[in-house]
């Protein structure tokens, strides 16, 4: 059985034992409190650790999709875990372009009135596995996406690092699925409207919203902290809203569901 299995094998049972411990009323406190914290302190050790105990290689392979005339692009990132980072704009006539270590599998179709849907994922020996299982190389994406047309892009990640500069990019629509993650976005700064869906677990996301763009923020995420900044958000009833957002030419509706897990909004 392979090192990271027992390890979070042990977490889970562990986890488990407490949980019983609790609603046996042997533990008298809030042991919600205990577990996130005391997982979010075992992920970072097996990050640190990982890189010692395991010793795969992946390959590193570049890969470039050609937007094909297209009119408007739909994009589907499924990385799994490890680290992806979207850079910025891709070069003209492309929907993507990336360098890709652990490999990558594309699928590519034409949809009526001149549209492009892809997906782009890992393959499937480790689009499940964990990113401290690898070397230090692990499994990274570095992509760049097209600015040359709308996009509607959706990112879904397990145990992850995740880094998103959508700035230079015309994302109308943003949907981001993840695990037991850590994740940084950029909004789009001059896109016109983009809707934001973020459906997270243990997750920790910082979302920037550049200045010169509103923003609408709903909050359904559960257990999770939610700091947003207040000099840019108005928080009305469970809504967050810039003073300005009826007017902009540049907004963001942004949607929030977590179970545990924390979100800065800045």
């Amino acid at each position: 059985m392979k090192r990271s299995g027992i390890f979070w094998g042990t977490v889970v049972i562990l986890a488990g034992l407490i949980l019983l411990a609790f609603n046996l009323d042997i533990i008298q406190f809030n042991v919600w409190k205990v577990i996130f914290p005391t997982f979010i302190i075992l992920l970072g050790l097996w990050f640190l650790l990982g890189p010692t105990l395991f010793k795969t290689d992946y390959p590193t392979q570049e890969l470039a999709l050609p937007l094909q005339g297209a009119a408007e692009a739909q994009l589907t990132l499924a990385h799994g875990a490890g680290r992806l980072d979207v850079t910025g704009a891709a070069a003209p006539g492309q929907l993507l372009s990336g360098t890709f270590v652990g490999g990558v599998r594309h699928i590519v179709e034409t949809l009526p009135g001149g549209g492009l849907k892809a997906k782009v994922e890992a393959p499937s020996d480790v689009i499940f596995a964990f990113p401290w299982g690898f070397s230090h190389r692990g499994l990274h994406w570095t992509v760049k996406l097209t600015n040359d047309v709308p996009l509607r892009l959706k990112v879904a990640t397990g145990a992850s690092e995740t880094s998103l500069n959508l700035r230079d990019l015309r994302v109308t629509e943003l949907k981001i699925e993840t695990g037991a993650s850590s994740t940084q976005v950029t909004l789009p700064a001059n896109a016109g409207f983009t809707t934001v869906k973020v459906e997270a677990g243990a997750a920790s996301m910082n979302l920037v919203v550049p200045q010169g763009v509103a923003a609408r923020i709903h909050d359904k995420s559960g257990l999770s902290t939610v700091n947003v900044d207040p000099t840019r958000f108005n928080r009305m009833g469970g809504l967050y809203e810039s003073p300005d957002y009826a007017t902009a030419a540049n907004r963001a509706e942004i949607f929030l569901e977590s179970g545990l897990g924390s979100f800065d909004i800045r």
